[in-house]
């Protein structure tokens, strides 16, 4: 049985594109192809949320990058061997399927969606455990802690992360005092919901104690910024 036809979803998109370039990104062959792996995830490997479920997004999220860096190499004719993963490979070896780097960049872009997913997932069902919010958003767009807030280390490491900022671990994090923590959450939520469809949100500045972007040293996990082993 047929659930939905993705035919239908960009048509509807693609009336309210401003620009046939914009038309052309939701009908091409690139959202296609990512469409179809991310379809095959769930459908042919069995991956959908329930099995998501038992992982952290990050995990996605770094298997992304495993392929999208391989693909990288090989372009740039870098030669890791494709058969073996990356040191960041958060998975057995036998999970590791490479191909020609086009189809990795695929792979990875299917990836990042199912990190997304599983986001959306967790919050999702915080929100069915009768989980109460931390922050409210005023009519102005403005996000501030409720007096229920309370500190999660973890939780804001990754909504760090998200947002791409410098090389940062959770012990650094735990370092840092309640308001800074706080000051933190907030930036990384905003930032991260007016990147989407959320215009309205007011981003403050950038806390001084949350590191600039710059790239990780080849020695670091992208994610987590861990050292490798």
């Amino acid at each position: 049985m047929v659930f939905a036809t993705f035919t239908t979803a960009v048509e509807a998109e693609r009336v309210n594109a401003d620009t046939a370039a914009s038309a052309r990104v939701l009908t091409g062959k690139a959202l296609a192809d990512i469409v179809a792996e991310r379809v095959a995830q769930v459908d042919v490997h069995g991956y959908d949320l329930d099995h998501d479920r038992q992982h952290d997004v990050a995990v996605f999220a770094t298997a992304a990058i495993g392929y999208a860096a391989t693909a990288t190499d090989a372009l740039d004719d870098r030669h890791h061997p494709a058969n073996e993963p990356p040191p960041e490979w958060p998975w057995e070896q036998a999970a590791w399927k490479p191909g020609p780097p086009r189809a990795m960049l695929v792979k990875a872009a299917a990836l990042l969606w199912a990190a997304i997913d599983r986001h959306d997932a967790g919050v999702a069902d915080a929100i069915a455990d009768g989980e109460r919010p931390d922050y409210d958003i005023s009519d102005a767009g403005v996000m501030t802690a409720l007096p229920t807030w309370q500190r999660n280390n973890r939780s804001t490491f990754l909504r760090l992360q998200l947002v791409a900022v410098g090389p940062l671990d959770e012990a650094t994090v735990a370092g840092w005092t309640d308001e800074q923590v706080q000051q933190a959450d907030i930036w990384a939520w905003t930032t991260h919901l007016s990147a989407g469809d959320h215009d309205d949100i007011v981003v403050p500045a950038k806390p001084a104690h949350v590191p600039d972007f710059t790239s990780f040293p080849a020695d670091r996990n992208p994610i987590t910024g861990e050292k490798i082993a």
